[in-house]
């Protein structure tokens, strides 16, 4: 968090993000994939979203593939 610069920082898609808030009120199902290898994902998408769609970032549910835990480069970033 300390070194995220929110003043700064540019979130493209964010009528996405109204979106899936909107639809989630409506007790539909939102599902977001990420093709990334580690778990840096999870933390900065709840910091860059977190103000405006706080039910979304409280209802996120991340899985991480075996790569999180085996590959060589994943490994430290995730653990």
């Amino acid at each position: 968090r300390l070194m995220l610069d929110e003043e700064r920082s540019l979130v493209d898609g964010m009528e996405l993000v109204d979106q899936m808030t909107q639809q989630l009120e409506a007790g539909e199902n939102v599902i977001i994939f990420s093709n990334h290898q580690t778990e840096l994902d999870c933390h900065l998408v709840s910091l860059l979203i977190e103000k405006r769609a706080l039910l979304l970032v409280d209802r996120m549910v991340w899985v991480a593939g075996d790569r999180v835990t085996t590959d060589p480069v994943a490994v430290p970033v995730s653990l």
